[in-house]
């Protein structure tokens, strides 16, 4: 292909700045924490039904192990099969699952029934989820 240009004139020739240095008012940081703020993944409420539906907070369940520690038990294994079953690669995978524990977290969530029965809830949700971020393209944000 660059035998077939070579020799050609470039179609856009403008050589015009957006920015010169000195008109640059904001440092790299505000730069990317601004971009990171306008691209941000914010969790929809409807999620942490999904997560309740799963999981509990009630006080009965207070002995049982926490979401966020079942659910890095069981990570790899989640990933790896929700990976194989939708194609989609493990970044977006990943970051899925990461919002899921922290969420977990922050509702204090705890395993209320079968681990079986969490873990294969677990997977759906996690596969729903993916495929929703991978049709938003929200996947294709570099952060």
């Amino acid at each position: 292909m660059l035998k077939e240009i070579a020799g050609t004139r470039p179609k856009n020739r403008a050589r015009r700045k957006i920015e010169t240095l000195p008109e640059i008012k904001i440092t790299l940081r505000e730069h990317y924490e601004r971009k990171q703020s306008q691209y941000e993944f914010q969790w929809p409420a409807y999620l942490d039904a999904d997560l309740r539906r799963i999981f509990s907070a009630e006080p009965r369940y207070k002995s049982r192990m926490t979401a966020v520690s079942f659910l890095r038990s069981i990570k790899r294994e989640c990933e790896q099969l929700v990976g194989d079953g939708t194609g989609v690669h493990k970044y977006a995978i990943d970051h899925v699952y990461e919002l899921m524990i922290e969420r977990a977290g922050q509702l204090k969530l705890r395993v209320c029934g079968s681990s079986e029965q969490a873990k294969r809830e677990t997977m759906i949700m996690l596969t729903v989820q993916t495929m929703n971020v991978v049709h938003s393209g929200y996947h294709r944000i570099s952060l």
